[in-house]
This record gives structure tokens, C-alpha cells and sequence, in this order.
């Protein structure tokens, strides 16, 4: 039956190079990319008892309500060279002698070094049958699909070793209700001392032409280009017309111009731009359907096109959705100059300036607090690192540990069990609670109270300036009453 040749050859192929004859022979386990994780775990009666098909398939068991699955999943490690080690310790051990009473093959003189170090180059050599895909742009790349059978076979023939640096899983999930595309992806970094460090990643490609929300984007970008055009207009009227032309008048050119490109540029994107990453996807299952059979000659090179069309694929989600997320970023800093602009715009009444004011009197303060708060901040933040980083994973790393310091700063204490914490720990925590959360954040609230007190002060002392409110009202009643009692325009009073 198919299972017994799964089971009799090509899932022992490493061993039993040829012990099996007739179809499972024909797969030539041991001279391609079968020889190891082979095609055998994909459920194809190729040459072991083919049966004819049924006339209809009924789903009885459908995909889900929310997202599904497309093809395999894909895992891919990228290895270094190995090379030998540059210590005393490693060189007696890779030469001592065999012990005979050992059982076999361990009272076998060593034809390779037993310890070994990773290089500096990658690999590009065959691994267990599996050449690496190699391109300009990333490391060489051995890959293959993921399934519940070839997981056992991964951790018995050691596909992962001591030479592999990166690992990546990957999976293209589709979510019909939403029609979009993401790509799940898991990146593992194994570290010289054996430390694994997890990443993880999720790309969504939505077509928005497609979508319902096409039109109402559309009404929404037009009026935003519009308006921002008109604003355009308005700013550079009030720039040639000004006498002394001043920072703010040339930043409001700069920043409603970039406004009106960024609009226009978005439209133009929506209406021009192709949607690439579905014609991937139909060449990708296209591929995967073209994987008929294991035993003809071209098997291997079909799984191979598939593999490098799902890899294409990983690049070309991974490339569009970088492209929303720079525009994403354009966005988001457009956005904060905004809002720096309206606060300098609240200069036109006193009572609403206060924070601006309070930000300018306080700045020289605040920049000699900093100065003295950062040194202290990142010379805490790295003595823990380097005193509790190997076995506390609130501080594995620098960057980990200036996060976790910062969660303090706000009152977020990664606090565990007393009897994981040592004496040391203790004494940080409590060093790092009095300097930095005690001392410094009450400094620096009192630079700003003391600051926003003399703004406080200075407006109490002024009567021409009314509630905002008020003066609005005022505002209206002096523009309708100015031309019946003749009274000049404020701008020629100023």
C-alpha cells in the first residue's frame, strides 16, 4: 500500500537508500529532493495502488468563517559555513580517541569534527537533498512545505543544527469576508550562545478599488486634495502680502503644500496602480494545482517552481504593504506637524496659549534636566541588562531593558516571585525607584508647574484680555457694528 512504502522507503531514504523496489524506487529518493523530506507526505497513490476518483467531492467539513489557509505552510532556515573553533578546548575534544567499548558507530575513529563554530559565510551547499535558493537580495534559502508528517522527519534526520542562524515560517491566509491577503510570519534568530530570539510579523494586502468603502475614500481624498488647495492658495496670498515674513508663514506654505501632494499623489496611486499580489496568488495555487504526481521526472522541479513562487509571492506582499506603511509614516508625521501647528495657532489668545508658553518659558530647564535624566535613564537601564539579562527576559537585551525601564518610569514593575529575584535585582529596583522615579519625574514636574505659574501669573495680571468666549462674542459684535459707527479695522489699530 502507499503508507507501507512511505514507511519501508522513502521516509527512511537517508538509511535505506534502495531497499525498496518498484514505484518507490522510481522516486529516486536519494539523488534529489525526495531523498529526505519527500513527496510522499502530500497524500498522492502514485504508483501504490492507484484507485479511481469519485465522481463528486462534497465539503463536509468547509473553511472557516473567517480566514483560510492558501496551500502549505513554508519554513526556510539559512545556515552558516561551518568552520573550526578557535579554542583550546574545542581542538582536544575533536581529537581524542575512539572508546572501543562503546556500541556502534560511537567506537568509530571521527571522520568530522565533533564540536564546530559557525562562520562568517553562508552556506550555499546541499543540506539532506535540499539545495539552497539562492538570490541577490537574501541569504541563500533552503525551504520546504511544512505538514504534521514532515515535522517528525525534521526532527529526526536534524535539519536544524548547529550551522542555522535564521528560521522563518510562513503561512498566506485569505479572509473571504473581508477579501484580503495576509501573510503570517514567525522569524527565529539563533544566537552564537544558543539564545533564540522571536519575531513575528502580519502583512495585509486589501485592494481598496474593490472594496465598498471605494466610493466613500474617494469623496473623502477629493475633498481633502480640494480643500488643502484652497488653504494653498490662501497661505501664499497672506505670504506675499506680509511685510516681515515670518517662520510660521513660510511653515504654513511648506506644510500645506506637502498636504496637497500627498493627496495627489495618494489618488493617483489608487487609480494607477495594478493589483499585483492577486495575480501572484492565482499563479501560486496554479502551482500548487500543477503538482499532480511524484513519480515523473519533472516532480522535483515542480515542487521547486512552487516553492520559488510562494517565495516570490512573501516578497511581493512583504513589498506592498511597505510601501502603505511609508505612506502610513508620511501620514502620521504630516499629522504631528498639524497638531505643533495648532498649537502654535492658539497664540492668538492668551488664555489658550498656555501650553505653548509654558513648553517655551520651561525649555532651557527642560534641556539641562534631560541632559543629567537620559545619562542616568540608559546607565540604569544597561546595568540591568548586563546584570540580570542572561536570566531575566525583561532585560535579554539593551533595547528590551530601556523598554522595561520606561514601563517602570510609568509604574508598570515587571515584579515576579521573591524567590526568583536576588539581593542585587532588589537593591536595583529600589536604586531605579528613588533616583529616577522619585527624584527625577517630580524635578521635571516641578520645571514645568513652576513654569506654567509665572504663564498663570502673567495672564492674571492683564484686564484687556476677557474669557475666550467673550472676546468671540465681542469679535462678532465689533465686525457688524464697525460699519454703522465707522470704526477702524483692528489690523490698522495694530
Amino acid at each position: 500500500s502507499g503508507s507501507s512504502c512511505v514507511s519501508g522507503c522513502c521516509a527512511s531514504a537517508y538509511t535505506k537508500c534502495g531497499a525498496c523496489g518498484g514505484a518507490c524506487a522510481s522516486w529516486g529518493c536519494c539523488s534529489s529532493i525526495v531523498d529526505i523530506f519527500n513527496p510522499c507526505d502530500a497524500g498522492f497513490d502514485t504508483g501504490c495502488g492507484v484507485q479511481a476518483p469519485p465522481l463528486v467531492y462534497n465539503r463536509y467539513r468547509p473553511f472557516s468563517q473567517n480566514a483560510a489557509g492558501i496551500g502549505f505552510p513554508i519554513i526556510c532556515q539559512s545556515r552558516r559555513v561551518p568552520v573550526e573553533c578557535d579554542s583550546k578546548f574545542v581542538s582536544r575534544y575533536n581529537r581524542q580517541e575512539p572508546n572501543r567499548l562503546y556500541r556502534e558507530p560511537m567506537n568509530a575513529p571521527k571522520s568530522s569534527s565533533i564540536l564546530r563554530c559557525r562562520g562568517e559565510d553562508w552556506d550555499t551547499s546541499p543540506h539532506l537533498g535540499y539545495s539552497p535558493r539562492i538570490s541577490q537580495d537574501d541569504n541563500p534559502l533552503y525551504c520546504v512545505f511544512l505538514s504534521e508528517n514532515i515535522l517528525a522527519k525534521i526532527k529526526e534526520f536534524e535539519w536544524f543544527d548547529d550551522m542555522t542562524e535564521d528560521v522563518m515560517l510562513a503561512n498566506l491566509i485569505y479572509s473571504p469576508n473581508v477579501d484580503t491577503v495576509s501573510m503570517v510570519k514567525l522569524d527565529f534568530h539563533i544566537q552564537d550562545t544558543g539564545r533564540v530570539q522571536p519575531f513575528q510579523d502580519v502583512f495585509t494586502n486589501s485592494v481598496l478599488n474593490e472594496s465598498s468603502r471605494w466610493g466613500t475614500w474617494q469623496a473623502l481624498m477629493v475633498s481633502f486634495v480640494v480643500i488643502m488647495f484652497c488653504r494653498l492658495l490662501w497661505v501664499i496670498r497672506d505670504l506675499v502680502k506680509a511685510k516681515k515674513r515670518t517662520v510660521m508663514l513660510k511653515a504654513d506654505v511648506i506644510l500645506t503644500l506637502a498636504f496637497v501632494a500627498f493627496g495627489c499623489y495618494l489618488l493617483i496611486r489608487r487609480y494607477t496602480s495594478a493589483d499585483e499580489v492577486t495575480n501572484a496568488i492565482l499563479v501560486l495555487v496554479q502551482g500548487f494545482l500543477q503538482v499532480t504526481d511524484t513519480s515523473s521526472p519533472d516532480a522535483t522541479q515542480n515542487v521547486e517552481n512552487t516553492v520559488n513562487s510562494y517565495i516570490s509571492t512573501m516578497r511581493l506582499i512583504q513589498g506592498v504593504v511597505l510601501q502603505e506603511q511609508i505612506l502610513r509614516l508620511v501620514a502620521y508625521v504630516l499629522v504631528l506637524m498639524s497638531i505643533a501647528r495648532v498649537i502654535a495657532y492658539m497664540s492668538v489668545h492668551p488664555r489658550i496659549d498656555v501650553i505653548a508658553k509654558t513648553i517655551t518659558h520651561a525649555a532651557d530647564d527642560m534641556f539641562h534636566f534631560l541632559v543629567v535624566f537620559c545619562f542616568v535613564f540608559m546607565t540604569m537601564a544597561w546595568l540591568a541588562h548586563w546584570s540580570f539579562g542572561p536570566h531575566k527576559v525583561a532585560f535579554q537585551t539593551y533595547k528590551v531593558s530601556l523598554n522595561t525601564c520606561f514601563q517602570m518610569l510609568v509604574g508598570e514593575y515587571p515584579f515576579q516571585d521573591d524567590w526568583t529575584e536576588g539581593l542585587t535585582q532588589k537593591i536595583w529596583y529600589v536604586c531605579f525607584t528613588v533616583l529616577v522615579f522619585f527624584v527625577m519625574v517630580n524635578v521635571m514636574f516641578a520645571i514645568i508647574v513652576e513654569a506654567f505659574l509665572r504663564i498663570k501669573k502673567d495672564i492674571d495680571s492683564r484686564t484687556s484680555e476677557k474669557n475666550l468666549i467673550i472676546d468671540l462674542a465681542f469679535l462678532l459684535v465689533v465686525r457688524v457694528l464697525r460699519p454703522a459707527y465707522g470704526w477702524p479695522d483692528q489690523r490698522a489699530l495694530l
